[in-house]
């Protein structure tokens, strides 16, 4: 670091000599990196590590740079202007908990697919690569038909829970390919067949196929070979913060035939007057303007089209522009039409009753599918309404639309009902939206150049930049106000039935959730997860520092935590148990986001104060007699155990949880470093350090001592266990993921924080004299030792008895000392990862397995009771029913888990150095230290999006071919829920870019990885 100061400090002196400030900048961090460089070639991994983590967004962005700017001036601003529009809208709003109104739990039943074209939503909205204002109020989207199918292509389309053979799957080809973090740029891409869309054979195959088959996907279906198919290009740009143009660029890729296709880009409001709801902002029928309205301003044969929008919970009306349509190439294409009707449901058509309006939502459909040309209101008004454009293009010939959604200013837009075509055509010229666009896509490369610590491959950083894109894509509108869902529609004969009362989430009437949330996949998962959303924040962090720490407050609030300290898990059952990573995101957020010299202590207080409510809740609830031993159900794992770990034991009894300890104990030690890290600014936290150390030390023993252990000395593993009604203790003896939870339960403290904190020491001192039987849990290495040590009689009293200043200390094995709390000691840490690293159980040429290989051909099984289990290895899809089968632990690679075992093995490395040293993998004569491994874990993971010998990356498993065949799908990238560790296949949802994403932050430490040679 001071080197990287004294180069700073030259560079100024250079530039300040070439008289410019741009070259005083350029001269400033060209000698900024010169120091970095040194510092790295000649640092210690473990300085470095230190160093890393103390980076600052300040540090690595140019403060001329136009992005960082908008950052700022958001971050400021109360109402975060640049961010006030962006892709909020959801994939997928039918089928949600939010949307069901059933009497049994019905969600995926009470409103499908078949229903989203003509039922108007209460709780939000959906659209193909659209956007919204921040509460989804006003959404704009991209609408298709090919002249071929039944139904306007208006969302995307997959079958749902119980009709999948492995859960609900999206049978659709899109992708997220760039955002800058304010949305002042986005792109994406959709993939539509210019044969009928296979609707009916999707469903019907699917439904025929097995647990035992691989999922019926839609290029199995055929529509794709030939390249008969449509890529519909999205951009949006914003010109300023209330100004958005939107370029859709849709190109004919066969190669032989002329194809007619039908654009429908596609503006609404959310129907927030229908539903009675108080907290919504609309009562009906109160003065003029109660209901919002868009309206023509120009005339049907008029150039440019121009719609007025108004809604009175915006500070300002705007205007939407749609102009006429560019052929690139031969074709042809209509002047644009702009159909309207109203958002609002056609009773007639869905249940034989009576309509609000005579243009219900669906009118475009039967517009343009049936012919109706009485669908659509005449007067031109109404709260949906869409621009039809309709093309026939060449083979490769593209067609390019560009509309502008834009505040009304008096000067640009005229009267309301007078916008001038002058006007118009200037606003969406070809030569003002290519130069737009062109700027806010620089400026976003310019950004993300800005924050790259290290030189890396193109393709390493399209793979990044594409995670980037899904993060930041993957914001979506959340609203469910539970007790407004509870008590229905204000004024509708309809009320929810005795049975929802006593249904899904009835304890939780309290949430209130309006807000953009980090979504999993906005298609398979439009709901947050609370503990996916903590791994989003990871690398979000990278990006967009003060998002992350938004969306980790928002939980901790009171419209979200339960009074009793309980987190929400998921809308599906909000009281379901998460695995409690929380405040691991909040410390990295907090170590990635310090802004120059300054962190967010106000951001860290905040966490910690409610993180201690939950932190009781669990030791309250989940440690049921008081020994440190937890439970706390399937904690995320779903599938992983014999059997249902969240329900009742089969044959009675109670589960003792390696993985529900260990989560514990993890969970304690980040406690302790942020209360450590608070307290050398207040020593009022030096209370609570000696709180969570005393904890940690109970927890720790209890894994690995005492009748409870959960520690195998047979087996070098951790268990869960079985503890009958009889009173029997019975080991689970299958080695997974459960089992290597322990590792992520590791603190270093450096010998200076005693010196620092004289209460903690104290505390530290009356404990371990107190309980003298747990010092083995605390081991300690000095300078220049080649191994750990246990912390002797003598040893101890210098340390936490005498009455010794620290610094005064002769011995010298002490003065730099520093200690050690994990579950596993040395000798069980290397026995854990004899396992972890054979190839033959975990170690897989693409990261850690879930569950152990050697399951693969004799499965593990276990009995109990009289009950007969069985788990076997399963690399892919789910051959199980439990947790709905749509996901499966009992094998595949996990991007969350891989990210932990990383960032353990680091922190382990931190501690124990060049003195500890594995074979990787298990068996062979490449000795490693952990640091290294953890490198080496990182590179195989990051080689699932990576170009192999053929250009075929592996996460795009059998289908690896058609994209590395083609220059049109060569770099798209998918980012699965978890992968094949055999073959690298991404299985489950397509779009998890959420965890997933975190290969954007593994890619960082494999770039670092690659400056320091670290192999």
């Amino acid at each position: 670091r001071e080197w990287g100061r004294e180069w700073r400090e030259r560079g100024r002196e250079e530039g300040a000599m070439n008289g410019s400030d741009a070259l005083s900048a350029l001269a400033q961090n060209a000698g900024f990196n010169r120091g970095l460089r040194r510092a790295r070639v000649t640092a210690s991994t473990d300085c470095l590590t230190r160093y890393r983590s103390e980076m600052s967004m300040e540090d690595l962005t140019n403060p001329d740079n136009a992005e960082a700017r908008r950052l700022k001036a958001d971050s400021i601003e109360e109402r975060k202007a640049w961010k006030f529009f962006g892709p909020y809208l959801s994939e997928r709003q039918w089928s949600t908990v939010r949307e069901d109104y059933s009497e049994n739990s019905d969600s995926w039943g009470f409103f499908p697919h078949e229903h989203a074209r003509s039922r108007a939503y209460r709780w939000g909205e959906d659209g193909l690569l659209g956007i919204s204002d921040e509460r989804a109020r006003m959404c704009l989207a991209l609408a298709l038909w090919n002249g071929k199918d039944p139904i306007l292509k208006e969302r995307l389309y997959g079958v749902t829970g119980p009709e999948g053979n492995h859960g609900e799957d999206c049978k659709e080809l899109y992708y997220y390919l760039d955002s800058s973090p304010t949305h002042s740029y986005l792109r994406g891409l959709y993939k539509y067949p210019q044969a009928e869309y296979p609707y009916k054979k999707l469903a019907e195959e699917t439904r025929r196929r097995s647990k035992a088959d691989p999922e019926f996907e839609i290029t199995d279906s055929g529509v794709f070979n030939g390249n008969h198919y449509w890529d519909c290009d999205v951009q949006y740009a914003k010109f300023d913060k209330d100004d958005i143009l939107m370029t859709v660029t849709v190109t004919n890729r066969s190669d032989k035939n002329y194809e007619q296709i039908h654009v429908l880009p596609t503006l609404w409001y959310r129907n927030m007057w229908r539903w009675g709801q108080v907290h919504d902002g609309y009562q009906p029928d109160e003065g003029e303007n109660a209901t919002p309205l868009l309206r023509a301003v120009s005339k049907p044969d008029d150039h440019v089209q121009c719609v007025y929008a108004q809604h009175n919970e915006f500070e300002t009306d705007f205007v939407l522009y749609a102009g006429s349509a560019q052929v690139n190439g031969d074709g042809e294409v209509s002047a644009p039409e702009v159909w309207f009707c109203d958002n609002e449901t056609n009773k007639q058509a869905l249940f034989g009753g009576n309509n609000v309006t005579p243009y219900p939502k669906d009118a475009f459909h039967r517009k343009l599918i049936n012919g109706d040309n009485g669908a659509i209101n005449p007067d031109r008004m109404g709260t949906k309404c869409t621009v039809h454009y309709s093309a026939k293009l060449a083979p490769g010939s593209s067609v390019v639309l560009r509309l502008r959604l834009r505040a009304r200013t008096d000067d640009a837009d005229g009267e309301a009902a007078n916008v001038s075509q002058t006007s118009a055509q200037k606003l969406v010229s070809r030569a003002l939206f290519d130069a737009a666009v062109e700027q806010r896509k620089s400026e976003t490369d310019e950004y993300y150049e800005s924050i790259q610590l290290h030189k890396m491959s193109d393709d390493m950083a399209l793979i990044q930049r594409q995670a980037y894109a899904g993060l930041l894509w993957s914001k979506q509108f959340f609203y469910y106000i539970v007790e407004d869902w509870f008590a229905g529609d204000q004024g509708s004969r309809a009320k929810p039935s005795a049975n929802r009362m006593r249904g899904r989430n009835r304890e939780w009437r309290h949430f209130y959730a309006a807000d953009v949330l980090s979504m999993p996949d906005k298609w398979e998962y439009p709901w947050f997860a609370t503990w996916d959303t903590a791994f989003h924040m990871i690398p979000f962090s990278e990006i967009d520092p003060d998002f992350s720490k938004e969306q980790l407050q928002l939980f901790l609030e009171e419209r979200y935590m339960k009074f009793d300290g309980q987190l929400p898990a998921y809308e599906f059952d909000l009281s379901d148990v998460n695995p409690p990573v929380h405040p691991f995101a909040v410390w990295r957020v907090f170590k990635n986001s310090r802004v120059g010299t300054q962190r967010d202590w106000t951001f860290l207080k905040t966490c910690f104060h409610k993180l201690v409510i939950n932190f009781t809740w669990w030791v309250n609830r989940k440690d049921k007699d008081g020994q440190n031993i937890f439970g706390g159900g399937f904690l995320g794992l779903d599938n992983i155990g014999v059997f249902d770990r969240s329900a009742p034991v089969p044959g009675g009894g109670t589960l003792e949880q390696a993985d529900g300890t260990s989560w514990m104990a993890m969970y304690t030690t980040l406690m302790l470093d942020i209360s450590l890290e608070l307290a050398a600014h207040d020593p009022v936290y030096e209370e609570m350090a000696g709180k969570f150390f005393s904890h940690l030390i109970l927890m720790i023993d209890a894994m690995n001592s005492g009748d409870k252990k959960l520690w195998s000395e047979e087996d070098g593993f951790y268990y869960d266990a079985l503890l009958t009604p009889g009173g029997h203790r019975i080991p689970i003896k299958l080695r997974s993921l459960v089992g290597l939870v322990p590792l992520f339960a590791a603190l270093v403290v450096e010998r200076d924080v005693l010196k620092r904190l004289p209460t903690f020491r104290k505390k530290v001192s009356w404990f371990l004299q107190t309980r003298s039987d747990l010092r083995s849990n605390l081991r300690f290495m000095g300078p220049g030792k080649s191994s750990c040590e246990e912390l002797s009689e003598i040893d101890f009293k210098k340390l936490f008895v005498d009455d010794v200043a620290l610094g005064e200390h002769k011995d010298s094995h002490l003065l730099d000392a520093h200690f050690l709390l994990s579950i596993p000691n040395k000798a069980q840490l290397r026995r854990l990862l004899e396992h972890m690293l054979d190839e033959r159980k975990f170690l897989s040429p693409f990261g850690i397995r879930s569950m152990s290989r050697e399951y693969e051909h004799k499965p593990f099984r276990f009995e109990c009771n009289g009950q007969h289990s069985e788990v076997r290895y399963c690399p892919a899809e789910s051959d199980s029913y439990m947790f709905g089968g749509n996901s499966n632990w009992r094998g595949p690679i996990w991007f969350p888990m891989n990210y932990l075992i990383i960032h353990s093995l680091e922190r382990l490395d931190y501690f124990y150095g060049d003195s500890f040293k594995v074979a990787f993998p298990t068996g062979s004569n490449n000795m490693l230290t952990l640091k290294q491994v953890s490198v080496e874990l990182s590179r195989r993971l990051v080689k699932l999006f990576e170009k192999d010998q053929d250009k075929k990356r592996p996460t795009h498993g059998n289908e690896a071919s058609r994209y590395a065949g083609c220059e049109h799908w060569r770099d798209l990238v998918l980012y699965y829920e978890y992968f094949n560790p055999e073959t690298g296949r991404g299985v489950g949802a397509s779009h998890q870019t959420g965890w997933t994403g975190l290969v954007a932050s593994v890619i960082e430490k494999v770039a670092e990885a690659d400056d320091l040679a670290i192999h």
